[in-house]
């Protein structure tokens, strides 16, 4: 792919290109790409998991124990709280930090896989010409614009961590085929071995891990068919041993009384999805085509993408999808012997699609966050052994050619992703975007409709919100905000059909309640009102109280509804102002 005549391939400059140089350009890459989305502001799950978590008043330990499942990944939340409090700059350094180290990792095991042949082994220019591949591949993951929802979207973190283990786990597992010591192949095995355990408590997708080593040794290592299959099936085992671990962990699965398995863990994933699995799974064929173009040709993306859902496997559009699905890994097939890269990195992409395919999930970027470093991979690998094969005058023009057309391709790159996270440094514009992409997207609707009302652009906001009522009115968020609107232009009885409906719907959510509250107090239904708002227990629903006792005269109960959220929240401007009005009052009297 490119000149491997320079005199930087010489033994004596190889190992300063190959450690220092080289990842420098990926982190100067990456930083370039990125460095404008630093002040991005918070969206959708952030407040769930970071905003509104009181880290202040929960040990580290107890929040382990309530977030078992992804318990890494909010360690580092409460340290990245710790530090630097609600700082949104601290936390998108921290993103991009292990976005980086990714980005490093897949610098190290690309070389790896492309170095690990005898042709190379003790042939300084033919491993620089490995060494830049492995750097064109860094680069490209590091800057690509699809990456931009995992790097930018500070709660994906769970997505950077669990691709870190993975990617770890499986470098680790590379080094172990290159040394000969069995004391370093005991310990690179144990390294591993603690990587797929972090990963396990991190997200579900560490079950690729296992799958991903036994695939490399099937497709590129072994040349026998019965060391493949029996590979196959120790991998398989290995896999279904990581995959009972985390039902275990779901509680699918328990040993007391005695053995016994349960999909009600995952019931409330299914209910949520609003469609059937055959439903899901017939749509997912195509959205996996949809992610395919979308890692070669990036153009229209948004925070989450919509297809009408297909109704069958048999739908004309899933038969097209999957055949195109089956002509892709057939020629990767076809290749196998001649470049077995193809065929690995083609199933990298799928496999780590696979676990945010089987349970159902939105159509969003950040699941590819992983799977394109197999793309990368199929490309240009085999595309660099293709060069290194020709004689040295061909190789030197082809290289220089190549180098120029990458380099254009990562400038362009870098470009799009430094506008991707323009998009999102807001709401507004997060949800604008997607909005006009897919505008039979409900969740686009409903949300973009909040962000005008934020706004105060309530014409505006009154035509999404309805819009997406009419698509998805079993929603309690949909109901929720649309209540709001109809309670910022005085329509407090639409505000209080738009509530009830959400509490049909979700009957123990407090912000609802809280809003319900609220409206009936100002439509006079003071008992119904004020035990709503007693049985919310927000921040909001007692301001609403203390201000509705403050108009009363009802000093005492109002001074109490203030003092209950100071106790928490010290700093709320409200509440302050509130008891200091109360005491003003007392002093007065």
């Amino acid at each position: 792919m490119f000149n491997s005549q320079m005199n930087l391939s010489s033994s004596k400059y190889l190992p300063r290109f190959r450690s220092i140089i080289f990842p420098l350009i990926i982190i100067v890459a990456a930083f370039i790409a990125y460095y404008n989305s630093f002040y991005c502001a918070w969206h959708l799950d952030d407040f769930h998991a970071i905003v509104d978590y009181d880290y202040d008043s929960i040990s580290l330990w107890r929040l382990i124990l309530l977030r078992k499942q992804r318990s890494f990944g909010f360690v580092t939340f409460f340290l990245n709280y710790k530090l630097c409090g609600y700082n949104v700059l601290g936390w998108h350094i921290v993103n991009f930090i292990i976005h980086v180290i990714n980005s490093l990792l897949i610098y190290l095991i690309t070389c790896r896989l492309f170095i690990q042949t005898e042709i190379l082994e003790n042939h300084p220019q033919k491993k620089l010409f490995g060494y830049v591949t492995a750097l064109v591949i860094a680069v490209i993951f590091a800057v690509h614009p699809i990456q931009t929802s995992a790097v930018t979207y500070i709660v994906q973190r769970i997505e950077l961590l669990g691709t870190m283990f993975i990617f770890l786990s499986f470098y680790f597992f590379l080094l172990l085929f290159s040394t000969k010591k069995m004391s370093s192949k005991v310990l690179l095995g144990f390294c591993g071995f603690i990587c797929i355990a972090l990963g396990a408590l991190t997200k579900e997708t560490i079950v690729v891990a296992p799958v991903l080593m036994g695939a490399y040794i099937v497709i590129v290592k072994l040349k026998s068919w019965k060391s493949r299959l029996l590979v196959i099936l120790f991998t398989s085992i290995a896999a279904i041993a990581v995959a009972v671990a985390a039902l275990i962990m779901f509680k699918a699965i328990t040993f007391s009384p005695a053995l016994h398995f349960s999909a009600k863990p995952f019931e409330v994933l299914w209910h949520d999805a609003g469609e059937s699995p055959i439903v899901y799974y017939s749509t997912q064929i195509r959205v996996l085509l949809r992610f395919l173009r979308l890692c070669i040709f990036p153009y229209g993306q948004c925070v989450e993408f919509w297809m009408n859902p297909s109704t069958s496997l048999t739908n004309l559009h899933v038969l097209f999808a999957s055949a195109i699905h089956l002509s892709i890994i057939g020629f990767a097939l076809f290749m196998w012997r001649k470049r077995p890269f193809i065929l690995f990195g083609i199933f990298w992409f799928y496999i780590f699609m696979m676990p945010s395919s089987i349970l159902p999930n939105g159509i969003f970027e950040h699941r590819l966050y992983a799977a394109l470093a197999g793309l990368l991979i199929a490309i240009f690998i085999p595309i660099g052994y293709e060069l290194l094969n020709h004689p040295l005058r061909i190789r030197k023009t082809a290289g220089i050619i190549s180098l120029s057309l990458v380099a254009c391709l990562i400038i362009s790159f870098i470009f799009m992703s430094r506008l991707r996270n323009n998009v999102w440094k807001s709401e507004y514009s997060l949800w604008r975007e997607c909005a006009t992409i897919s505008p039979n997207n409900w969740r686009a609707n409903v949300n973009y409709g909040y962000a005008l009302l934020n706004r105060g652009k309530y014409n505006d906001a009154k035509f999404y919100l309805e819009k997406s009522f009419n698509q998805k009115s079993n929603v309690w968020a949909v109901a929720n905000n649309l209540g709001l609107l109809y309670s910022y232009i005085n329509d407090i009885d639409g505000s209080i059909r738009m509530f009830e409906h959400g509490l049909k719907l979700k009957p123990k959510n407090r912000l609802l309640k809280a809003n319900l509250g609220a409206c009936y107090l100002e439509k006079g239904r003071i008992s119904k009102g004020t035990n709503l708002l007693f049985s919310a227990r927000t921040k909001e629903s007692f301001i609403t109280l203390g201000n509705y006792f403050l108009q009363k005269r009802n000093y005492n109960e109002a001074l109490k509804c203030y003092e209950r959220v100071l106790k928490k929240y010290p700093d709320d401007v409200d509440a302050l102002a509130g008891k200091q009005a109360i005491l003003k009052l007392k002093v007065i009297r």
